[in-house]
This record gives C-alpha cells, sequence and structure tokens, in this order.
C-alpha cells in the first residue's frame, strides 16, 4: 500500500529482472495525493507505482492476480491506508 519505490533509486526495478509470475496475488494502490506539498515527491509516488504495476504485467500478472488502484483524493497516511485495507484484503484473501 502506498509504496515509496523512490527511496531505493531502481533496487525494486532491478530485483524484478529476470524474475517470473508466482502463484500468489498482488495488491499495489497509491494516492493521487501522497505528498501534497511536494509536487515532485508526489509525481515519484505515481510515476514508480504505475510503472512497477506495468513490469509486474509483463511478468504475467493479470486482472485477476494484480490489483491496482490508484485513490486520487488520497496522502500518504495510515488513516488512508486504513480505508483501502478491506478491499485489500478480500482481494489477496478470497
Amino acid at each position: 500500500m502506498s509504496p515509496a519505490l523512490w527511496w531505493s533509486g531502481e533496487a525494486i526495478f532491478d530485483d524484478l529482472t529476470g524474475r517470473s509470475r508466482t502463484d500468489g496475488r498482488l495488491y499495489v494502490d497509491v494516492g493521487g495525493r501522497e505528498a501534497p506539498d511536494d509536487p515532485a515527491l508526489n509525481e515519484a509516488y505515481l510515476r514508480d507505482a504505475k510503472r512497477l504495476v506495468e513490469r509486474l504485467r509483463e511478468r504475467g500478472y493479470d486482472r485477476d492476480r494484480l490489483r491496482f488502484v490508484v485513490d486520487e483524493d488520497a496522502e500518504h497516511h495510515e488513516a488512508a491506508w486504513a480505508e483501502r485495507f478491506p478491499d485489500a484484503a478480500r482481494f489477496l484473501l478470497p
């Protein structure tokens, strides 16, 4: 939920190189206002989450195995994650 992928540079993306899909499900979400006071950081959250999902789709995660949610009004905060958690749990634990 609300992954801060920017902090490690390319590490997560490098780690995905050469990996294939597993049988599990993945849930990725991000707020549209992750860092409302820092437009560049906010864009990094959105860009990197979308990039992660794109890479996972390339590895065979279809809509049945990967859910991606952009909560347009949500910030990078526990209250926003708590709101999205029930849907994430229902998807991950059908």
